[in-house]
């Protein structure tokens, strides 16, 4: 079998990771999760997989990787990537492996997401049995279509509001900005700067939110490992 371009990337970022802080500041706080982002051969070519997410769960009909919310029972987030995909996707645990150094994204709403990326071996798609429960369906996507096409890119603006109307018309103090001595702009909502969306639209489907900003950074160095 031809060298994948997922074993290239594992090389290319082994020495990097070496040195991520082992503890971020303020992560006890957060929601924490992990995710696989799952590189597989069928057929002789390479694909990613991407799942969309059932109709009636949180975030329903969005496309997302494997992963979920790390339990304690886990141990680690490795623990978490594998039981999740082997539950969301029906393979069997023995088919995943899992590259054991992760990349850490921290959310604007503060969630904090362990990244994996691994393989699963499988001779056809047909070996998958997704749960209907949490997967409308799989999406396996050819890693050639990221290397050849770039993303969409859309801004949107994000605004801080230390109150707020609620229904009844009644203001309800989130922050006490203004009592806490703060500078007058702070005393009424304030606006970032643009903020970046990204988005990948493939047959018919549109990846967007963490999914698509872990797609383009794991792109990134695809791109950089087989240049």
């Amino acid at each position: 079998m031809k060298e994948s371009v997922y074993h290239k990337l594992v090389n290319l970022v082994e020495d990097s990771y070496k040195n991520h802080p082992s503890k971020l500041i303020g992560s006890e706080e957060s929601f924490r999760s992990a995710v696989l982002v799952p590189f597989m051969f069928v057929n002789g070519k390479e694909y990613i997989l991407f799942e969309k997410r059932a109709a009636n769960i949180r975030q329903g009909s969005e496309i997302c990787f494997p992963g979920g919310m790390i339990d304690e029972e886990d141990g680690t987030s490795i623990e978490t990537v594998i039981r999740e995909t082997v539950e969301e996707t029906g393979i069997k645990r023995d088919a995943i492996s899992v590259y054991d150094n992760a990349a850490y994204l921290v959310t604007r709403t503060g969630a904090l997401i362990d990244v994996y990326t691994g393989r699963i071996e499988i001779e056809s798609f047909d070996d998958f049995s997704p749960n209907p429960d949490e997967v409308e369906r799989l999406i396996p996507i050819p890693v050639s279509f990221f290397i050849e096409n770039e993303p969409d890119f859309y801004h949107y603006r994000l605004t801080v509001e230390p109150w707020y109307i609620n229904e009844d018309g009644n203001k309800v103090d989130l922050f006490p900005s203004e009592e806490l001595g703060l500078p007058e702009r702070y005393w009424k909502p304030w606006s970032h700067e643009r903020e970046r969306f990204v988005v990948y639209k493939y047959d018919g489907e549109v990846i967007w939110g963490i999914t698509a900003r872990i797609m383009n950074t794991v792109t990134r160095l695809m791109k950089k490992s087989v240049s």
